[in-house]
């Protein structure tokens, strides 16, 4: 019986050894890989911005009436959008690439409507920028209104373009960048009659960031190979002076303390960094044919 056993095992062990055996040799095969393709397929983006008043086109050096009856005319209005992402039903992001040949390569654009605007088929008074989005469907379009801290507090004469000093939208005073800027003039207003908005601050950034859902009624917005998807945002600028409690913003001050027309930061900052989170509204897209 014990020579049995012995026996037995001794046949085990070979069949388990012989059995290995093959398989060491099987992965020593030579076997021919499978290709894998790794080039991501894109399609163009366009995002078409346009400011208005309360539906109504709006073009810079013309004067209306703002919310709380006083009399404003924008001559500069610009302001920067990075870390643009799509996103599908899963809420997975799929970042935004530049596009071959534009100088905006590290994902930073300025929305600049003090720059005379070629006609880019949404009127004059628009700013149209683009960038690649892979390929998808996408219900969720996702952006911030900043410049991002590893370029807001960098070395100005290596930042690439648009963050450079020359655009206007740095503070030499103050370390960092003007994510939006506003400047007009007033009549409303006694002795100097400018008007000067700017927001900015690496810790404000969270107000900054937009995330626009469509509703699930609506058809997705569709990313196809090398073919060209619009999606048009309108800025209210109406809005920029209407406050989230309800009441209008002043450009007169009631307060010593506070200038309401020349704000860099303080509580008036706040105020308007709110309001402007209802300013941009997504109102169309068109998919491509």
């Amino acid at each position: 019986m014990k020579k049995t056993i012995i026996s037995l095992s001794l046949l085990i062990f070979t069949l388990v050894f012989t059995n290995c055996k093959k398989d060491e040799d099987k992965e020593l095969e030579p076997t021919t890989p499978t290709p894998v393709n790794t080039v991501q397929e894109t399609g163009t983006v366009e995002l078409i911005f346009e400011p208005v008043l309360d539906g109504t086109p709006y073009n810079l050096n013309t004067s209306f009436t703002t919310p709380a009856g006083e009399n404003l005319t924008i001559t500069d209005f610009k302001f920067f959008i990075s870390n643009i992402g799509l996103a599908g039903e899963s809420s997975r992001e799929n970042k935004s690439m530049p596009y071959p040949g534009d100088q905006e390569q590290v994902g930073v654009y300025l929305a600049n409507f003090t720059a005379p605007n070629y006609d880019n088929g949404h009127g004059l008074n628009s700013h149209k920028l683009r960038f690649k989005a892979p390929v998808g469907n996408y219900s969720d379009i996702r952006y911030n209104m900043q410049v991002p801290s590893d370029y807001n507090l960098g070395a100005m004469t290596t930042n690439p373009y648009p963050l450079n000093v020359s655009n206007g939208m740095y503070w030499s005073w103050n370390s960092g960048f003007k994510f939006l800027v506003i400047n007009g003039t007033s009549t409303s207003l006694t002795g100097f009659n400018g008007v000067h908005l700017s927001l900015g601050a690496d810790k404000m950034c969270l107000y900054n960031f937009r995330s626009m859902v469509l509703a699930p009624s609506l058809p997705k917005i569709k990313v196809e190979k090398d073919k060209v998807t619009q999606i048009k945002f309108t800025f209210n600028l109406m809005s920029v002076f209407r406050n989230t409690d309800g009441t209008n913003y002043s450009l007169i001050s009631t307060n010593s303390n506070l200038n309401n027309a020349q704000v860099h930061g303080g509580s008036n900052s706040n105020v308007l960094r709110g309001n402007i989170q209802q300013a941009i509204e997504l109102i169309n897209f068109t998919n491509p044919n």
